[in-house]
């Protein structure tokens, strides 16, 4: 199930890993490369729907989403269930959407040649936002 999580939070904007009900399950916390992901993939798909000149790059974020819960299985997390044995990162995600927000000093309302800027500068400056878009115009 965290595996449908995880592949729709890559699509979705305010991404959040369901909690499991069982009180008797201990959860870890999210690893670091699990929410620096997320919110890399999602922060692209939303500079990709908000600029006309840039797009996602499906192949990248596939590979991406593949490496990642190969990587969480092998750390011992269970892709199979919906939390997939970690806390809920959802504060985490916030953080650093709001540190991308404020690198561009973009905010509500911005207009569409802002957000192609920021999303340009993550491509010129190689990030791993940068890297899960494509040029289009």
């Amino acid at each position: 199930m965290l595996r449908a999580v995880f592949s729709a939070a890559l699509l979705i904007a305010g991404p959040a890993v369901a909690q499991d009900a069982a009180e008797d399950v201990e959860l870890k916390p999210a690893p670091d490369y699990f929410v620096e992901t997320v919110v890399a993939t999602t922060t692209a798909q939303q500079l990709a729907l908000s600029c006309a000149a840039l797009s996602l790059n499906p192949p990248v974020v596939q590979q991406a989403t593949s490496e990642i819960l190969e990587r969480l299985e092998a750390d011992g997390f269970d892709v199979g269930r919906p939390d997939g044995g970690m806390d809920d990162p959802s504060d985490r995600f916030t953080v650093l959407q709001q540190a991308f927000l404020d690198k561009h000093g973009l905010s509500e309302g911005i207009d569409e040649a802002s957000v192609c800027r920021a999303g340009m500068a993550e491509i010129n400056e190689g990030t791993e936002i940068g890297g899960y878009l494509l040029v289009v115009q």
